[in-house]
């Protein structure tokens, strides 16, 4: 059975500021190709991708479609995908007929070394950071998740939520959040990943993880995917090349 991949990209990216201005978050240049090229290929060819659009979604889609013909892409439209009534939760949900299976939840601006090939437990994946201003936290016990923490609530525990999970008991994920909408537009797939872990184990893995979803930790994971081997294309923040396998893709 083919794993099925969840990757939600409908937001603003506001916190990465101008640089999300003319493109969706997803496809911000890291070492010569968007980020979400690194999030595809952590995965099995078979793979069977939702992938929630909303901010420039239109050009999410194009570029997949273009990069990855082969691949198997569902795309969901989230309205809305920004203001009051928005949220990860909100675009969680109507993606949920898509994800009635184990899937795996990614956020878009994840990167990560490891590859997953699929799914036999419920798992979320963490990593030890130095600063976690920016980031929920972990309590692991036994190598199982214990309890989480919201930024700066605890930084007791370095261990880093990394906007990945593996999720087998999707039922209990989805009733969760289907039952507490008000706390589903707060924390998204916390909601339904804590719901799990109070009737069941959840496993801690711990992977190498880029983050890119701030300016700074952009900066980093920028200079180490940059491949001095690919064409060295000036910036620009209305355009953009990319190269992916043995695409050239203009947008």
């Amino acid at each position: 059975m083919p794993l099925r991949v969840f990757i939600p990209t409908a937001g603003l990216g506001s916190r990465l500021g101008d640089k999300t201005k003319f493109i969706n978050k997803s496809l911000i240049e890291v070492g010569n190709k968007p980020a979400i090229s690194f999030i595809i290929n952590t995965f099995p060819d078979n793979t069977e991708f939702v992938v929630a659009l909303g901010h420039k979604g239109n050009l999410v889609k194009e570029y997949l479609s273009l990069a990855y013909p082969k691949k198997k892409f569902f795309f969901k439209q989230i309205n809305p995908y920004s203001g009051k009534n928005s949220g990860l939760g909100v675009t969680l949900l109507q993606c949920k007929k898509l994800l009635q299976k184990p899937f795996v939840f990614i956020s878009c601006d994840t990167i990560i070394s490891q590859k997953i090939k699929n799914i036999n437990s419920n798992w979320i994946g963490y990593s030890h950071s130095k600063d976690l201003s920016q980031y929920r936290t972990l309590n692991i016990k036994k190598n199982n998740v214990s309890s989480f923490y919201e930024k700066l609530y605890n930084t007791k525990y370095k261990n880093a939520y990394i906007g990945l999970a593996g999720i087998k008991d999707y039922k209990i994920f989805w009733s969760e959040l289907s039952k507490n909408k008000f706390k589903t537009k707060i924390q998204g797939e916390l909601v339904g990943l804590k719901a799990i872990m109070k009737k069941k184990l959840i496993k801690a893995k711990k992977f190498n993880w880029y983050d890119i979803g701030n300016l700074n930790s952009y900066e980093i994971a920028q200079k180490i995917f940059f491949d001095k081997k690919k064409p060295n294309i000036l910036p620009k923040s209305n355009e953009s090349i990319w190269f992916e396998d043995d695409f050239v893709i203009k947008f």
